[in-house]
């Protein structure tokens, strides 16, 4: 099914547009902002990476899908969506667990994150249905991954992100504006990005590309559904976090915002960037190529919190 007959993708393009209306008019974020994340996040950077790996070869065909496996993809997004609801804080409370102890609490929620994201959904399709590590994107072989037209791509695409929030994202201020020591950024980008390829990169891939969107388009017998659908899902899941915990002082989001400004938010934004990793996926069906990927999207806003929470001084 083509881009311009997909209805999931009219559906979503209405809906970003109301969201993307509503965020427009509110005072601390700038209709030219919404444009331009617009512009950025749902053209260029989908059509960029479509380009990029329109010759790339997939690692794996996609395994047909049946009514019981979106009904189990179902059941592990309320699962996923309850854990992000209420998870976290109540693990924390249950073993005792406080802000004074930030690296505790931030192991901890790695291997939670990992467990729910990664551990039990892996367990219940290889089980129920039968997928094996290649459906999702695992290959062992280092060459059939890093192929010559994956690496472009993973090249091209990091350093373009990395670029962009360089320039003009401002979750990475602090980096721009020369907050932290060379010593802390030598030692906090390398570290940081290890622990996005496990804490971000693989949780959030794994589960809404090598399951949600795979199982969808397989399902659907549509790659642009696949596309429309997870990228909706990534997008909507960021929302509980933004309204419990804000986006901190360097976000639009703010400390404390609304519940529709979040959902809206997460739908504009995060959706969007959550389209072009959709793209690299559907085309390459490379896991490890799009957990680098997303890592890099995240490594500038993230260095500071590293660093923080894992003491690495000036």
């Amino acid at each position: 099914m083509s881009l311009i007959k997909n209805p999931f993708f009219w559906l979503y393009s209405g809906l970003y547009l109301i969201c993307l209306v509503l965020l427009s008019n509110v005072g601390n974020y700038r209709t030219e902002e919404a444009v331009g994340v617009m512009v950025i996040f749902a053209l260029i950077l989908p059509s960029a990476s479509y380009w990029l790996s329109k010759s790339a070869t997939p690692l794996a065909d996609l395994k047909e899908s049946t009514g019981h496996e979106i009904a189990a993809v179902i059941f592990l997004l309320i699962v996923i969506a309850g854990y992000l609801a209420v998870g976290p804080t109540k693990i924390n409370a249950l073993l005792n667990v406080t802000e004074s102890s930030p690296k505790l609490s931030a192991l901890l929620t790695l291997v939670q994150r990992l467990v729910v994201f990664v551990l039990l959904p892996l367990i219940l399709l290889r089980e129920r249905f039968g997928l094996s590590l290649q459906d999702f994107g695992l290959n062992w072989s280092i060459r059939t991954w890093f192929q010559k037209k994956h690496v472009r791509i993973l090249i091209i695409l990091c350093i373009g992100m990395i670029a962009l929030q360089y320039f003009i994202g401002q979750a990475a201020a602090p980096v721009r504006q020369g907050e932290f020591s060379f010593r802390q950024l030598i030692i906090g980008l390398p570290l940081t990005y290890a622990w996005l390829l496990l804490e971000v990169g693989l949780v959030e891939e794994f589960f809404f590309r090598a399951v949600v969107q795979s199982r969808v388009a397989a399902c659907l017998k549509s790659d642009v559904s696949g596309v429309v659908i997870a990228s909706f899902l990534f997008g909507l899941a960021h929302a509980p976090g933004l309204i419990l915990r804000g986006g901190g002082a360097n976000s639009p989001v703010g400390s404390h915002p609304s519940t529709w400004f979040a959902i809206c938010f997460s739908i504009v934004v995060l959706s969007a960037a959550g389209l072009f990793l959709g793209v690299v996926w559907a085309r390459t069906r490379n896991l490890l190529l799009v957990v680098m990927i997303h890592s890099a999207v995240d490594l500038l806003p993230k260095v500071g919190e590293f660093v923080r929470v894992w003491g690495i001084h000036q």
